[in-house]
């Protein structure tokens, strides 16, 4: 995988994965808890797996919206990039 960040999609299918927590996993930053590992919790999850904890949770779109505008943020200012070349995420359907 070759990316900067992660949402993991958790389900009660994916919770179980054993490639959901390789992947997650692979978005390394100090100190443990990142910005750059995230997820959406479906709302009838029962468990949650303890990798989860390294990143931000989210239980709403209007969460996961915010979490990826100010990262995108982050990245245009580190890259001097224009924020009108980088697009907003589309709705969940």
């Amino acid at each position: 995988m070759n990316c900067t960040h992660v949402l993991a999609v958790m389900t009660a299918k994916t919770a179980v994965s054993r490639w959901v927590p390789y992947e997650y996993g692979r978005i390394v930053d100090l100190p443990t808890n990142s910005l750059r590992t995230s997820s959406w919790i479906e709302s009838t999850l029962r468990y949650q797996p303890e990798y989860l904890q390294f990143g931000t949770k989210h239980f709403d779109e209007n969460s996961i919206n915010n979490w990826y505008r100010a990262e995108r943020n982050l990245f245009a200012g580190n890259c001097k990039q224009d924020l009108e070349n980088i697009p907003d995420p589309n709705p969940l359907p």
